[in-house]
């Protein structure tokens, strides 16, 4: 016999629509809650795999290598994954980024919340999530190619 268990459905992010919230700790930023980031106009969001993946460390370099350029379009940047702290303090060291903010414990309640595929090794492939500042509405670039904001 087969036993066979159903995640539940994904209920992705729409454009126009409030997101859930997001409150993680960070490594060396403190406590970061979406809904009080301060951005001039967006708040850049990119889930990851974790320690474990190598596609998201490349990800993650190239980032931390734009983000001063980035930052200064008013877009601020927080890389998070449901990693436990050590690991993300050990992906920070790989990363030598240290204005990236980096999230750990990113609970997979929240994560599903964000319409974040969840494999066995915890959570999805990178995704990338831009945030207008003020109205906290899905602007999302998920497929790498296209981005929509409200």
């Amino acid at each position: 016999m087969t036993l066979t268990i159903a995640a539940p459905p994904l209920s992705p992010l729409m454009p126009r629509r409030a997101v859930p919230p997001l409150q993680v700790a960070t490594l060396d930023h403190g406590s970061f809650n979406l809904s009080e980031d301060a951005a001039p106009n967006f708040t850049l969001v990119v889930f990851y795999r974790g320690l474990h993946c190598p596609i998201c460390l490349k990800y993650l370099l190239e980032l931390g290598r734009l983000q001063p350029e980035v930052e200064k379009r008013g877009v601020k940047v927080i890389a998070i994954s449901s990693d436990g702290r050590d690991r993300a303090q050990a992906m920070a060291d790989k990363l030598h980024a240290p204005e990236l903010r980096l999230g750990y414990d990113l609970s997979l309640g929240t994560a599903r919340g964000w319409g974040l595929y969840i494999s066995t090794s915890q959570l999805c492939t990178p995704e990338w999530t831009l945030m207008p500042h003020r109205q906290h509405r899905c602007g999302t670039r998920r497929d790498g190619r296209s981005l929509n904001w409200t």
